[in-house]
């Protein structure tokens, strides 16, 4: 259990999960820039790119976004000095 409060671990579990959110959120914005066919979202369900849709992709990139931000500062990786304090789950 000691190897999942190694820094360092962390540190790579963030760019990892950063780089995760980075890839969600260039798909949102070729999805609503029309670059992906709109159909290929939303289980189908849309069938033209509206405002509403567009919309909901700029809530969505904001979202990912911000929890992107959160992981990096949780990871120390942010810049911000030491990261936030550690989450200990009782069972």
């Amino acid at each position: 259990m000691a190897q999942w409060r190694n820094p360092a671990m962390a540190r790579i579990a963030g760019q990892i999960a950063t780089g995760a959110f980075a890839l969600a959120m260039v798909g949102q914005l070729l999805l609503i820039s029309g670059v992906i066919p709109v159909s290929w979202a939303w289980g189908g369900t849309q069938k033209t790119l509206n405002p509403t849709v567009q919309i909901g992709g700029v809530a969505a990139i904001a979202m990912l976004a911000l929890s992107a931000y959160a992981i990096r500062r949780r990871a120390g990786i942010d810049g911000t000095g030491r990261p936030g304090r550690g989450l200990v789950i009782v069972a």
